[in-house]
């Protein structure tokens, strides 16, 4: 079974359908192992109120994403919910600030996708084959860079 770390980029895209990518995200959350971490889901709550405050979600419609978001993930990895949760050690934050710094400067790429980046490389190590899913070029970017396998789902056939 294919494994895939979903940034926020990708996990918006899933929760708010309609965006460009959205339908090869909902097969693959069908058909795969997906993960997430606890930056993912605050990152996603905020970029929520952030489209409620320019109009694009009601606060209720927040609200039913938030808790629909929190119904969908587990920490259990047998359990039929789509998202996993996973954990990530301090050492995320230290290759986060190591990515930033060799990264940060010639790519728009910041702290946050740093952290993701390291989450996705820490839980690579202990589930080979995991495969970051996103769309934000800076992030693409600095995946080739260090060569940390990836897929877009605006772009790659899944």
């Amino acid at each position: 079974m294919a494994c895939y770390y979903f940034d926020t980029n990708a996990l918006y895209k899933y929760y708010r359908g309609g965006e460009k990518g959205a339908e090869a995200l909902e097969r693959m959350v069908g058909q795969s192992l997906i993960f997430v971490s606890a930056l993912t889901q605050l990152e996603l709550i905020q970029v929520f109120f952030k489209e409620q405050r320019r109009g694009n979600l009601k606060k209720r419609a927040v609200q039913r994403l938030v808790e629909k978001m929190r119904r969908d993930t587990t920490t259990d990895i047998q359990s039929s919910r789509p998202f996993k949760m996973t954990a990530f050690s301090l050492v995320c934050f230290e290759q986060a600030a190591a990515l930033l710094l060799q990264h940060g400067s010639d790519l728009a790429f910041g702290s946050l996708d740093a952290l993701h980046l390291a989450i996705a490389q820490e839980l690579q190590a202990a589930q080979p084959g995991v495969r970051m899913v996103t769309s934000d070029r800076g992030v693409k970017a600095v995946c080739e860079r260090i060569k940390l396998a990836y897929v877009d789902p605006e772009t790659d056939k899944l």
